[in-house]
């Protein structure tokens, strides 16, 4: 058990874990409360995500993907894959910081989707290069119940970019054949 001060939500905390597992092909899962208590929807969006992400079928299946797939870096909850320049808000400008520093370029970045709700299934590897970066805590904002625009929000959509600088794709937890056919949500209805 790790304690750390309520700052940087679910992400700081977990980068902090996360940077120090040395194995880097370890599997991990990423959960939290997912309170979301700004939402009139908050406890349905976490019970959704649960259940698309977390049981012992989908833990094992989870597995078995990671290791048929061996360019798949991160899985989420089925409905839960957006694409990228979905609401960006106030997340554009750290979007733009941390495309410099994996240098992918603003069209690049129209193709790439994101875990929305932050829960899910990775390869260690797919998260290193931004594990490398070893942000520090001052760049992650006080806690004051900020709905968008923090270094926690922004990081939630880099882990799909620090994927991609590996040169892995996102998957979901439908376990599609070809990650071509990830189920990518247009309209989801909890980042708004």
């Amino acid at each position: 058990i790790a304690v750390y001060p309520n700052q940087g939500r679910d992400i700081l905390p977990f980068l902090r874990v996360a940077s120090k597992i040395e194995d880097s092909n370890t599997m991990i899962v990423k959960i939290l409360t997912k309170s979301s208590n700004h939402r009139l929807t908050g406890a349905f969006w976490r019970r959704e995500l649960f259940e698309n992400l977390i049981s012992f079928k989908k833990i094992d299946k989870a597995l078995n993907y990671f290791n048929q797939n061996p360019h798949v870096g991160l899985i989420g909850p089925v409905g839960h894959i957006v694409p990228m320049n979905l609401y960006f808000g106030a997340n554009a400008m750290a979007l733009r910081f941390f495309c410099k520093v994996f240098d992918i370029s603003s069209s690049e970045l129209q193709t790439l989707n994101f875990i929305a709700g932050s829960m899910f299934f990775a390869r260690l590897s797919a998260l290193k290069p931004l594990l490398s970066l070893n942000i520090p805590d001052t760049m992650f904002e006080p806690e004051e119940g900020q709905t968008d625009g923090t270094m926690a929000h922004a990081i939630e959509r880099v882990f799909s970019l620090s994927a991609h600088f590996q040169s892995m794709t996102i998957s979901d937890t439908s376990f599609p054949n070809s990650t071509s056919d990830t189920n990518v949500t247009k309209d989801h209805p909890f980042t708004w």
